[in-house]
């Protein structure tokens, strides 16, 4: 017994003073599952500072394309190099079903450097400016448009549980700006916040969504029922007659509320008390979560 004693401990006194040797010799592992979000360490490209300052600044990282990594992993027969490459995937999420298909997006990038100095700025002043820290995502994906394949939509934003892209390129008119803004602004709340703060609001036109009425040929109709936009048709188009999903109800009607003061509002739907209370709900929920508009 003694022996072995002896043996136990001669061996754990060899593998601490391995493992202490060993240590000495550690180097830092790269997080290939953040480090493909942030521009590369010996990157000093006015592109990279600018998202380097984003992060520093923001807490969250930057992205102006979709490409999370292209490496050379080897040479083929002919002599290529061939590469490894990773592309954004807004729709994954951690623990998923690999077998689950997922929306794809197709992204129109923005093409200069001043275009995306202009499009940080807004999202910075404008959007970030208005969010309470919990819903600041872990990436911003910053475009000039986002189109969902096989849909014939151009979306403002869609949201993931690692990336919100936005659509913040040039714009016509101020109006149009502040469209775009709002309709940000509404993606990243309502992706973010707790659905039960919206039960009030949704209880009153829960009988109708994805609904269809053939008397909603005009959109004065669709307002007397209480929503702001069209439901989608088959292909994703928005059609007379097809109700709206809940979804959209809660991304209109926060849009409303983000571009539009109180007044404006009234003023614009007086006749149609359904928007105007379901207007004056939604603001509310805005202010529980502590968001000033």
């Amino acid at each position: 017994m003694k022996s072995l004693f002896i043996l136990f401990t001669l061996s754990a006194s060899f593998l601490l003073t391995v493992s202490c040797s060993d240590e000495d010799d550690l180097v830092p592992v790269p997080d290939t599952l953040t480090d493909c979000f942030a521009p590369a360490a010996n990157a000093n490209d006015p592109e990279s500072q600018l998202r380097r300052d984003f992060y520093n600044s923001q807490g969250s990282f930057l992205l102006f394309n979709d490409t999370l990594r292209h490496e050379p992993i080897g040479t083929a027969p002919d002599g290529s190099i061939q590469y490894f490459t990773e592309l954004l995937d807004i729709d994954y999420t951690i623990g998923s079903d690999k077998n689950i298909v997922h929306q794809t997006y197709t992204y129109q990038y923005l093409k200069s450097l001043d275009a995306k100095r202009k499009a940080v700025d807004l999202l910075v002043t404008k959007i970030i400016a208005l969010l309470p820290s919990s819903m600041r995502p872990f990436s911003w994906l910053l475009v000039e448009g986002i189109f969902p394949k096989g849909k014939n939509e151009l979306l403002p934003a869609v949201s993931g549980q690692r990336c919100i892209a936005a659509a913040l390129g040039s714009y016509a008119t101020e109006e149009e700006q502040k469209a775009a803004i709002a309709a940000v602004l509404a993606k990243v709340i309502s992706s973010g916040l707790d659905e039960s703060l919206l039960d009030e609001f949704c209880a009153i036109s829960a009988d109708n969504y994805e609904g269809y009425d053939s008397s909603c040929t005009q959109m004065e109709k669709y307002w007397e029922l209480g929503f702001l936009v069209k439901g989608l048709n088959w292909n994703g188009v928005p059609t007379n007659k097809y109700l709206p999903t809940k979804q959209q109800d809660v991304d209109s009607y926060m849009q409303l509320v983000i571009q539009y003061h109180a007044d404006e509002v009234e003023q614009q739907y007086a006749d149609y008390p359904l928007v105007i209370e379901k207007a004056t709900m939604m603001r509310s929920v805005l202010k529980q979560l502590g968001i000033s508009i």
